[in-house]
C-alpha cells in the first residue's frame, strides 16, 4: 500500500513540474489585457518551497515523506494553477498565496529563502 502512495505521490508531484513548467511558458507569452507577462521565475516562492520540502524530507522515508511529498506536491500545483490563471487574470492570488503571505512571509528564516531564490532566478531581494 506504501508503495502505491509513494508513486501515486511521485506521479502528482511529476505532474506539478509539468504543470509549473506549463504555467511559466503561458505566463511568459502574454497578459490577457495584452501587456507583456510581468511574471519571473524568481517570483516563485511557494513552488520552490514545495520543491524545497519534497526534496529536503527525503531521507526520512517512509510514510513521513510520502505525506511531505504530497504536500510539496500541492503546493507546487498551487502556484503553477496560480500563475496559469494569472495569465487571463493578473490579479489572481491562490488560498495558498494568501497564507503564505500572511503566515510564512513575516517569518525571517521564509524572507531570507526569498531572497535567496530571488538571487538565484535573477530578481532582486
Amino acid at each position: 500500500m506504501m508503495t502505491l502512495v509513494r508513486s501515486l505521490g511521485i506521479f502528482v508531484a511529476l505532474v506539478a513540474i509539468g504543470g509549473f513548467g506549463i504555467a511559466m511558458w503561458e505566463a511568459a507569452l502574454a497578459r490577457a489585457d495584452g501587456h507583456p507577462s510581468d511574471v519571473r521565475a524568481n517570483e516563485l516562492h511557494h513552488c520552490y518551497l514545495g520543491l524545497l520540502l519534497i526534496v529536503a524530507t527525503l531521507p526520512l522515508g517512509g510514510w513521513r515523506w510520502i505525506a511531505t511529498l504530497w504536500v510539496g506536491a500541492a503546493v507546487m500545483a498551487d502556484d503553477a494553477y496560480e500563475h496559469l490563471r494569472q495569465v487571463v487574470e493578473p490579479a489572481f492570488q491562490s488560498p495558498l498565496h494568501c497564507l503564505f503571505a500572511r503566515y510564512l512571509w513575516p517569518l525571517a528564516p521564509i524572507r531570507w529563502l526569498a531572497g535567496v531564490f530571488n538571487r538565484l532566478f535573477g530578481g532582486h531581494t
